[in-house]
């Protein structure tokens, strides 16, 4: 089976051929720039997620179903 680096390699190989050794550190760019930009993204969904759990009430709500599953002794 292949590893990551063999398929990085693969597909640096590939860039090359289809884009060309002169546009390839402006593909890198452009690529990091996408990442970047959906990390940032997702960072912002999940912190808006986190944020409408706990002023919902959620955590106290979450605590309330925790302690009627525990069993009465």
């Amino acid at each position: 089976m292949f590893d990551i680096q063999q398929h990085i390699i693969i597909l640096v190989v590939i860039a090359l051929v289809v884009v060309g050794p002169k546009d390839l550190p402006r593909l890198m760019r452009m690529a990091e720039k996408w990442v970047r930009k959906g990390k940032s993204v997702a960072d912002g969904l999940r912190k808006s997620l986190d944020d409408l759990t706990h002023a919902g009430g959620l955590d106290g709500l979450r605590a309330e179903l925790i302690a009627l599953k525990q069993p009465r002794g």
